[in-house]
């Protein structure tokens, strides 16, 4: 086994691959028939005895100029055969062109394990048979691991993109036409809870009316929770006003028609009096009620 370079071919030793035909190995299209024609070698086998084949055997070498006819395929670790050819235009200008292709596989029963059973449908029918499928890079990459049948991209982003193992036998695709596991691929994707659709579907879903009852309770709650409070308030303040009155009805009760003013003037004005009253007599004023010797009387 050897790898091939091309200067030519944007794709250079990656994921190219070319092994020495096996003479003794024969190259079967999908329904069975054998591929007489000699260009067609095969190419990657799995435990030598399954793989795919390609065009590897024609007179034009790969990356070879269009002026000499159809060039040789290139042999892909993925299965696929990668035809590269170069061209000049009409004003002197060259360029590459790249085209990828689903040839035969060496066994004849396509359904076991091995072959690359992808785009039958859209194979070219030729003697009964079907021929090569060509197939569309979704990266632009020989490696890529997402194709479409066919010369464009327009299934990329769908569930008909095919997925291919870039190792052929690492696992075969399940579909011819639509692939199962692309599809729950783009189901995840585009599920916003990232859950299978199958989680999905049996999960409970609220009808209106429970979701309208929901909405009305939650109104409801809400207003009579602020009807407790603003009755809360009410009767808080009612006690206050309650207590003020009673405190200003025990002041004026003490003088009734008094202001608080002229009852503090009173109680000053009964106390001055009730000293003056008590007032003790002095030894002048006691001296001054004694009785009168009598006059001219001697004393012994």
């Amino acid at each position: 086994m050897k790898s091939i370079y091309q200067p030519n071919s944007p794709f250079p030793i990656l994921g190219i691959l070319s092994i020495t035909p096996l003479v003794t190995s024969l190259c079967y299209y999908h329904d069975g028939t054998v591929a007489s024609n000699p260009i067609y070698q095969p190419c990657i086998s799995i435990k030598d005895t399954i793989g795919m084949c390609c065009a590897s055997n024609r007179s034009n070498p790969a990356g070879g100029s269009s002026t000499n006819g159809v060039t040789s395929d290139e042999c892909l670790a993925n299965g696929l055969c990668m035809d590269v050819l170069t061209y000049r235009n009409s004003i002197g200008e060259s360029g590459t062109n790249t085209t990828y292709w689903r040839n035969q596989c060496t066994i004849s029963d396509w359904t076991n394990n091995g072959c690359l059973n992808v785009c039958t449908k859209e194979s070219t029918p030729r003697g009964g048979s079907d021929f090569s499928a060509k197939m569309t890079s979704c990266d632009g990459t020989a490696n890529s691991t997402t194709w479409c049948c066919g010369d464009n991209a327009g299934c990329c982003n769908t569930s008909s993109a095919i997925t291919i193992a870039q190792k052929l036998g690492e696992h075969t695709s399940t579909s011819t036409s639509h692939l199962i596991s692309s599809s729950i691929s783009t189901s995840l994707i585009s599920s916003p809870t990232s859950t299978s659709s199958s989680s999905s579907s049996s999960s409970p879903q609220l009808s209106g009316g429970v979701i309208a009852g929901i909405a009305v309770g939650s109104v409801l709650g809400a207003m009579a929770f602020l009807a407790i409070i603003s009755f809360s308030f009410i009767l808080w303040k009612k006690k206050r006003i309650q207590r003020e009155n009673e405190t200003q009805g025990w002041a004026i009760n003490l003088r009734p028609g008094s202001r608080p003013q002229e009852l503090e003037n009173h109680i000053q004005t009964v106390g001055v009096r009730s000293v003056a009253h008590e007032k003790a007599t002095g030894p002048q004023d006691i001296r001054a009620e004694l009785p009168s010797e009598p006059v001219g009387r001697t004393v012994d």
